[in-house]
């Protein structure tokens, strides 16, 4: 395999003619160690080794071997332990990064326990007496990331203490630690942990490095000076499973004001957006009001936390304005013709919904309707950018032929020193759509069911109920108040059933009397008077399907009942 060494390796190599015997991690040996520490001279302090060749991935330093040696608690010249071969640190001996094992001694910051029980070392940042430097760090050697398929970071870290700022991981790929938007931070971690937490197990994706040669610069800071930052099992290695991410997007809204979401991504997942103006965002859904209207390359990028990246770009037309449409009919018979009277602009296109399962297009339209009834008449314009207006409007169709009928019943509700209140409903009258009530007493109302109050009470009074259609249909009947008293709950009473029914059906008796015991025939009447038929008493009435509808009333002997036939 063809290492990538860079050019400053080889010149370091070169100036310090350097002996490498190499193993099959290519870690290098040192023929003796004055040749790879550089030292303090003052405090004999030991911040960093010699060049050395990268090493090629997979890696991993657990810090246990006998070249990590920590901080001597005396904090004497010559007593600042070692670190491991082709690794370097911050020449800040007031708060360096040291090793050691156990559980940290200071109720106040560093872990409960080493990662491997008692035993195991770890590094972690050792503060120096009233030091006043706030930021320590300790670098990697270089690596080689070719023979990593999917290359990630992986190392354990403990953050308790309230003096702890933060754990970073930076990366140098050959062109320092910054580049032109900023350092480059891999990941940067906060003190969330108390003192007998676990260790946090951290992750990072490095699959946009693959193939290169690169190193990694661990810093801890902090802001007072009893912060004990940890950290263990610093590895480089393949990259756990990562699903493929998957962009996709849909957007909604109307005119300048888009909403947008991406379609199927999980809830980890980090959505950016491009919206194609110059301007951007996050997450899903993003909302975005364009300052004109036009065609924009919306672009969506999706990553997993995993690393997992994947985009989509996608053409969003952007519309101004849609006028809100209006229209008017003319009618003949059962055909109606439709046009788009105004808020046509801005609009290339109508759509109608006429209320009976049919449907058409166009600014003018006509349609015929099979039978009479009343409908709701839908009109929706759009443009090029599925921007929707609607319209609808109620047409009520009558059929000439049809009948109609006025009848009303009405129940006593209370009476007293106020007055006599009593409620009236035309349900009962057939082919009305107008309804209007004459009390009597002088006074009037409209509507279906209303509710009327008499002073003086009494049953004296006579009530019309006047009804009408669009088809010019017209009817008025006029009744005593006598009919809400003992008659009128004897022909409401349930003793047939059912009360409403269709043509078809039968019609029952529900009197315990004998049906032998009836005199006479039952005689069926319609609400004009007509004697519809005559019929034996039996365990039922079909009811022929040319009848009418309306209001019947059966008589037996001397009772009367009432039944309603619908359409």
């Amino acid at each position: 395999m063809n290492l990538k060494i860079p050019t400053f390796f080889l010149l370091s190599m070169l100036i310090n003619s350097s002996v490498f015997s190499a193993e099959s991690n290519l870690k290098i040996e040192p023929l003796k160690q004055d040749s790879l520490s550089r030292l303090n001279s003052e405090s004999s302090f030991q911040s960093t080794s010699s060049s050395c060749l990268p090493i090629l991935a997979p890696y991993c330093e657990d810090f246990e071997d006998s070249s990590w040696v920590g901080y001597y608690p005396s904090f004497g010249p010559g007593f600042y332990g070692s670190i491991g071969n082709c690794w370097s640190r911050s020449d800040s001996t007031g708060f360096i990064w040291s090793f050691k094992t156990g559980g940290s001694t200071w109720n106040s910051s560093g872990p409960g326990q080493s990662v491997v029980s008692t035993t195991g070392k770890y590094m972690f940042t050792q503060p120096d007496g009233n030091s006043p430097i706030n930021s320590t760090s300790i670098t990697t050697p270089w690596f080689d990331l070719t023979a990593l398929d999917t290359p990630a970071v992986y190392f354990k870290s403990h953050l308790y203490g309230t003096a702890i700022q933060s754990l970073s991981v930076d990366i140098d790929f050959g062109n320092g630690w910054t580049s032109a938007s900023g350092p480059n931070t891999l990941i940067s971690l906060a003190p969330t942990q108390q003192k007998n937490s676990p260790w946090q197990q951290n992750i990072v994706n490095l699959l946009q490095y693959q193939n290169d040669t690169v190193r990694f610069r661990i810093t801890g800071t902090r802001s007072a000076q009893a912060a004990k930052i940890a950290v263990d099992d610093f590895c480089i290695d393949e990259a756990p499973f990562c699903p493929p991410a998957l962009a996709s997007f849909y957007d909604y809204g109307n005119f300048l004001s888009r909403g947008f979401v991406a379609s199927n991504v999980p809830t980890n997942a980090q959505c950016t957006w491009d919206f194609g103006d110059g301007s951007s965002g996050s997450g899903t859904p993003a909302f975005h009001t364009y300052s004109t209207p036009g065609s924009y390359n919306v672009k969506l990028t999706v990553q997993l936390p995993c690393g997992s990246v994947d985009d989509t770009t996608q053409i969003v037309n952007v519309c101004s304005s849609l006028g809100n449409p209006v229209f008017t009919f003319q009618e003949n018979g059962f055909t109606y013709d439709f046009q788009v009277s105004s808020g046509g602009n801005g609009s290339s296109g109508f759509l109608w919904d006429f209320g009976d399962g049919n449907f058409g297009s166009g600014t003018t339209v006509s349609h015929t309707y099979s039978s009479s009834g009343i409908f709701n008449v839908t009109l929706k314009s759009y443009n090029n950018c599925n921007d929707t207006n609607s319209f609808s409007s109620v047409i009520d169709i009558c059929d000439p032929a049809d009948s109609i009928l006025a009848n009303w019943t009405a129940q006593l509700v209370s009476t007293g020193p106020a007055g006599m209140v009593i409620d009236f409903d035309a349900e009962v009258s057939l082919g009305a759509t107008y309804y209007k009530w004459y009390f009597g007493d002088g006074d009037s109302g409209v509507g279906k069911v209303v509710t009327h109050t008499y002073n003086p009470p009494g049953l004296f009074y006579n009530v019309t109920l006047a009804v009408s259609n669009d088809c010019n249909g017209a009817d008025a009947i006029t009744k005593s108040l006598t009919t809400i008293g003992t008659n009128e709950e004897e022909l409401n009473s349930n003793k047939i059933w059912p009360t409403v029914l269709s043509r078809g059906q039968k019609l029952y008796f529900t009197t315990n009397r004998n049906p032998s015991r009836f005199r006479n025939k039952i005689k069926i009447i319609d609400s004009l008077g007509r004697i519809m038929k005559y019929y034996k008493m039996s365990d039922g009435i079909e009811i022929p399907s040319h009848w009418p509808s309306g209001s019947y009333f059966i008589k037996i002997d001397n009772k009367t009942f009432k039944f309603f036939l619908t359409k």
